[in-house]
């Protein structure tokens, strides 16, 4: 990295997807929350050249439709535009690796955009943890649905076989409880923090490998917990901090999120919680024999 590369605290960045008007109030009410010694970039995902370069106009960022290319370094917010959609995983790294590539950031933030950030100083805090113990890299702040439902942290893993449990036996139950997410005000080592508001160390980031970019959508930071976890790093959640997250509205319509979701699933128990083929494949069909339970008692 060239010597006159601007040493930068933190960067953000936002992964969007037809989102026109919402990014545009996160750019004018959110970003400026968090403080001045920052510089944040904009994912643009599956956007002609033309939009991408309204939305940044809209913005006030600089259009940057090549990721590779050189960027003038004073300028601190950014627009990348990408013609396919990318995902949560994939956009998430561009960004990072773009920030990364052109400034000396020491954190990075992955943030959707569809999220109101209500604590003062909400950056430093998620610093806190990663200053007082070396070993923790990733923090995440308290995550409020708008049905004051706490989405964050997750204590611990789930075994594959109370999900399948779950898939087969849900049509029994109003709502399968996630039994990892237990409320609570105490900051503490967990499993994963949501992604939809995170922050990383941005070496410690890197060298995990970013985000598994085999997965389009869902389980990213289950994943990224155990890439961590591999080298001796933890996860922490910071209830200091705390956002609003208008749950769904990041997330295209067009997708099928059943699929995405079950895809990503059997990928992360496969490869990273150890379970067997056959294992996984028998929890496939109990989520299609759930599926199917549930339609029939309807």
């Amino acid at each position: 990295m060239a010597e006159h590369v601007l040493i930068v605290k933190y960067g953000v960045v936002i992964v969007t997807y037809h989102s026109f008007e919402r990014i545009i109030r996160y750019v004018r009410e959110e970003l400026p929350k968090m403080g001045d010694d920052l510089v944040a970039v904009i994912v643009d995902n599956d956007a002609d050249v033309g939009s991408s370069r309204r939305l940044a106009d809209a913005c006030g960022a600089v259009f940057v439709p090549d990721a590779e290319a050189e960027v003038p370094r004073e300028t601190r917010l950014f627009l990348l535009n990408f013609k396919e959609n990318l995902g949560y995983g994939r956009g998430n790294n561009r960004g990072a690796s773009f920030l990364s590539r052109n400034f000396r950031v020491r954190y990075l933030l992955f943030s959707n955009d569809d999220i109101e950030v209500e604590s003062p100083d909400i950056l430093a805090e998620l610093c806190r943890p990663m200053l007082q113990d070396r070993q923790i890299k990733v923090t995440g702040p308290q995550i409020v649905g708008l049905d004051g439902a706490q989405q964050s942290p997750h204590w611990k893993p789930i075994s594959l076989y109370r999900e399948i449990g779950w898939s087969l036996l849900g049509f029994l139950r109003k709502k399968r409880k996630n039994t990892s997410v237990v409320p609570t005000l105490h900051a503490g080592i967990c499993y994963w923090v949501s992604g939809a508001f995170m922050l990383a160390e941005t070496d410690a980031f890197l060298d995990a490998g970013q985000f598994d970019e085999k997965v389009f959508l869902y389980n990213e930071e289950k994943i990224l917990s155990e890439r961590l976890a591999r080298r001796g790093w933890k996860c922490c959640w910071q209830p200091a901090g705390k956002v609003l997250h208008y749950e769904g509205a990041s997330t295209q319509p067009s997708v099928d999120k059943r699929r995405l979701l079950l895809a990503s699933s059997c990928h992360y128990y496969r490869h990273y919680r150890g379970y067997s083929a056959a294992a996984v494949w028998i929890y496939r069909i109990s989520c299609r024999l759930g599926r199917w339970l549930k339609w029939r008692n309807s």
